[in-house]
């Protein structure tokens, strides 16, 4: 697909975007369901550790929600992110789109310091 810069209609952009998910679907819904699944295993935990409503468990409970609310934000941000690259890579059509990147720790741990390069 050429990189070409000008406006786009509305029709246009829809029609690049959903040939982008499409062309690359297994990749988008990998991205995707995977932290998801990281994040319905942790969920799961908390419905398994849950105790009666005593003191304790009510205080456990507001703590698990809490971390479920900390966690959701986390693998929510880096799904987005994620997608966010992939789309990008796959429009500019970047070889090895789709693989991991070696250096994704380094880029994560710059991106939260501020004027990090």
């Amino acid at each position: 697909m050429p990189t070409e810069l000008r406006p786009l209609s509305l029709g246009e952009l829809l029609d690049r975007s959903f040939f982008l998910y499409r062309k690359n679907f297994l990749l988008f819904v990998g991205i995707i369901a995977l932290p998801h699944l990281i994040l319905l295993a942790f969920q799961l935990t908390g419905v398994a550790l849950q105790t009666t409503s005593t003191l304790l468990g009510s205080m456990g409970g507001i703590f698990w929600f809490l971390a479920t609310m900390v966690v959701t934000l986390g693998i929510t941000a880096a799904s987005q992110g994620a997608t966010v690259i992939a789309v990008s890579e796959a429009h500019l059509e970047r070889p090895g789109r789709g693989r991991p990147r070696a250096s994704g720790w380094r880029e994560f741990g710059r991106s939260r310091i501020p004027g990090g390069r």
